[in-house]
Formats: C-alpha cells, structure tokens, sequence
C-alpha cells in the first residue's frame, strides 16, 4: 500500500471534478461531501506573530502564545453531474481570512466538459496549479503533513476566475496532462506600510501551462505562470504621485507595482514506492523591479509508514531575492516629511529569507480522521525577519525560533 494511497483516493474521490466521480454518483445528480482540520500552533517568539498564509493579520507569537486560526478550517462541497460529459462542483471553505475574519468564501465554483476521454474544458472559479498538492491543498486529510511546508505553501491566492484545459497522454510508460488556464486572481493584504484601508491585490490577465508526468512510483511536474500586477490603495497611491510630484518620476515608476509584470516557475517531484516517499518542489517569483519582493523557495521532504503511523521529516529554504532597501537612492517625499518612504515599503533592509527543519508524524486512529504533530526550528537569515507579522520593538532579525503543532484532519 503506498504511502498516501489511502489519503489521496479519498481526497481525489470527494474533492475533484471527474469522470470518476460521476461514475460513483450513479443515478444522483446531485452528492454532498465536507471535510475540516482542528488545530493549534505555539510558538516561542514572543515579540512577533507566525502566520500560515502570509497575508493574514495575526497568529502564533506575539498575538497570542497558542494560536488556533491559522490551523483550522472547515469546508463543504457540492458535485454536480448533469450528464456524461457535464459535471460540475461549488465548495465553500471557512478559514482565517486576510480580513481578520472567518467568512465562507467560495473556494470552487466550475463546469466541466469532458470533450473526449483524454481531453475536457473547463471554466468558472478553480484551484490555481501552484503545487504538487493545488487540487486538494484545503484537505488537510489528503497530505501527510500537518501543514504544507511553508517556505512554499504560504500565498493566499489558492483559486482563480477564468477558463482551463487539460489533455491527457502517453508517451512510452509514462501518463502525462498537460493543462492550459487563463484568468484573474487576487487577494486583499491585511496590512501596509502606507496604512488606511487594505491594499487590494489583482492579478490579471493570469496565464499558465503546466505538464506533469507519472511513471511507476514516479511523479513529476513544471509550471510556468504570468500576469500583470495591480495594487488598489489610496496611501500607496498617494505615496507615489507625491515622489511623482517632486521630480522622481523614474523612481516611481520603478517601484510603484501597477502594470508590472510577474512570472512564477515550479518545479515538484515525487517518488512513492510503497510505505515510504520523498517529494521535493523548488519555486521562484520573479519579474518587473518593484515594490513587491520576488523570492526563491523550496523544500525536500520524506517519510515513512508504520501501518497507520508515519513520521516525516521536511527541511526547506526561503530566499528573497529583490531589493530590500536602495538606500540614498531614496531621497525622501518632502509631503512626507522627508521620510524615505521607498526604502519602508521595501523592508528598510530586512528580507524575508529563512530556513526552516519540520519534524513530524501522521496517525490514522480512525476511519477518515487523522491526527498530527509537527515541531518546526526557523532560523532566520541575518537582517530578516523570516516572514513573521507583527513586528514588536524587541524584535531580533536574524534571530530563531520554534513551533509546535497538534491538528486533527476529517472527511466525511
């Protein structure tokens, strides 16, 4: 039995929009499925919050010792099939939001037309191909960590509002899809230099090919993503027009992240033989110089079964690689009194890059359900506060710190 067979099957035959699933509907039209995850993380820093989805105002740390938002979330979801090439499904999802709040949003909204066996189209609000896991990444029953390692997992636009296709193949042993999708996304930011309201954040024009492979006990993928960047909020456009109106128009441009041009590249493997895997991704943002940081992330991970007991170990990496400060080359918004605005918006020299060492296990104690542990040590880079939030005057960039974890994943 391999190692997340059990959690994948499950996963695939609750969660996905398929051919599979209209099969097992038989004669009903309509079939109803949930699933959840109850959690806690503490963490040792005290003078600064860890958040799961990097957009979110507040966490483990400084907040509060022992956080329950970031782990828990429950979600419900709806298949449709409407004939034998029409299907379709709606899932909502309650969680922490970058609100603050716990509002339903609706996670999946599509139709699915299934053209021939090897090729289908599809269209509305779909789970954006980040990831190794993108399909199922809200189940926390159907991966074997208690959370995705975050030096990779950690954006808050997970769905997508557009259009899709995939076609399947083969070439020699090996079942390839290849995925094609054209859209929108976008997220709100909780919080910003520039204060006021919350920077709204749109991805548009949002283009992707992805290809993955299997082979045996091997599994592969590459992404490629693009899009142009708009970010909505009257301090931060106000900043900007003020550099504008002192003559530093080129510094502006530069920064300022309208218009600007993003691409993010992925790259996943995963060899599972039995009762044990290995999965590794390596990511990287990069495009226009602006204001939004790009970044390289990746991690390698493994585990092992013990019937329905499995440890795991992850060991990842977070690199920024723009521009955390420029220095004298900001010469301050008199409008501002003097301040050098620029160089706030971009860290005033702090990065976020980090490594972090994930220490886990699984334990299937009953049909459907999971439970799981997990101690993290981050070390943060010099000058870097790691991606944490709420940065406190007793803050150390540089510094590390712990978490540790306990949640309980169900289906049903």
């Amino acid at each position: 039995m391999r190692f997340k067979h059990k959690a994948l099957s499950i996963a695939i035959a609750t969660f996905s929009v398929g051919a599979a699933h209209a099969e097992d509907a038989g004669e009903k039209m309509f079939s109803f499925s949930g699933f959840g995850t109850i959690g806690m993380t503490n963490s040792s820093e005290k003078s600064a919050d860890y958040v799961r989805i990097v957009d979110t105002p507040k966490g483990a740390g400084h907040s509060s010792a022992t956080s329950a938002s970031g782990e828990s979330r429950l979600g419900a979801q709806v298949d449709g099939t409407f004939s034998d090439r029409l299907s379709g499904v709606v899932q909502v999802v309650s969680e922490y939001r970058p609100d603050g709040s716990y509002r339903p949003d609706i996670e999946l909204a599509q139709l699915k037309f299934q053209v021939t066996p090897a090729l289908d189209f599809r269209a509305g609000r779909m789970a954006i191909p980040w990831f190794v896991v993108s399909d199922y990444l809200k189940v926390g029953y159907a991966v074997p960590w208690l959370r995705a390692p975050s030096v990779v997992y950690r954006t808050a636009m997970s769905h997508y509002d557009g259009a899709e296709t995939r076609y399947k193949f083969t070439v020699g042993g090996a079942a390839l899809t290849a995925q094609a999708l054209f859209g929108t996304t976008g997220t709100d930011i909780a919080s910003n230099p520039a204060g006021g309201e919350a920077t709204k954040l749109k991805l548009h024009n949002f283009t992707g090919l992805n290809l993955q492979g299997d082979y045996g006990a091997s599994s592969a993928r590459i992404g490629l993503m693009t899009s142009t960047m708009t970010l909505k909020n009257s301090g931060l456009a106000g900043i900007f027009d003020a550099y504008r109106a002192q003559g530093d128009t080129a510094l502006a441009t530069t920064y300022d992240a309208n218009g600007s041009r993003t691409s993010y590249i992925a790259l996943g493997y995963t060899y599972d033989p039995g009762n044990w895997f290995v999965q590794s991704e390596i990511t990287k943002l990069f495009g226009s110089k602006s204001m939004v940081p790009m970044y390289t992330s990746g991690y390698v991970s493994g585990g092992y079964r013990f019937g329905n007991f499995k440890p795991y170990v992850t060991l990842g990496r977070f690199r920024t690689d723009s521009d955390t400060s420029i220095g004298s080359a900001d010469p301050g918004v008199a409008a501002f009194g003097g301040a050098q605005v620029i160089n706030a918006l971009l860290g005033n020299g702090i990065s976020s890059s980090h490594s972090t060492l994930s220490v886990g296990a699984r334990w299937d104690f009953k049909d459907n359900m999971a439970l799981k542990v997990q101690v993290d040590h981050t070390k943060n880079d010099a000058h870097s506060n790691g991606g944490l939030k709420n940065l406190q005057p007793g803050f150390i960039p540089g510094d590390s710190y712990r978490l540790i974890s306990a949640a309980v994943d169900f289906v049903f």
